[in-house]
């Protein structure tokens, strides 16, 4: 079997990274996660290198609910 070469064009993956419409599905992924974990969580969107968001629990409920996985299962789609 031929083994395939691939070679990533640096400039445009770090385009891509840090684009606005990549930030926007982070942030959707983000606020559905929030959403799928429950009352209490929310999205803190960060662009300082790159496309990335936090689903942080901000309320006492919410910081129960993520000691116990709430999160984890949200963002795999379990049941909750």
């Amino acid at each position: 079997m031929k083994k395939v070469w691939i070679q990533l064009d640096d400039a445009a993956v770090k385009a891509m990274l840090t684009s606005p419409r990549a930030q926007i599905a982070v942030n959707t992924l983000a606020t559905e996660i929030a959403r799928r974990a429950g009352s209490g969580f929310g999205v803190l969107p960060s662009t300082t290198s790159r496309a990335r968001a936090y689903v942080r629990a901000l309320t006492p409920a919410a910081k129960r609910a993520a000691a116990n996985h709430a999160l984890e299962r949200a963002a795999s789609g379990g049941p909750l």
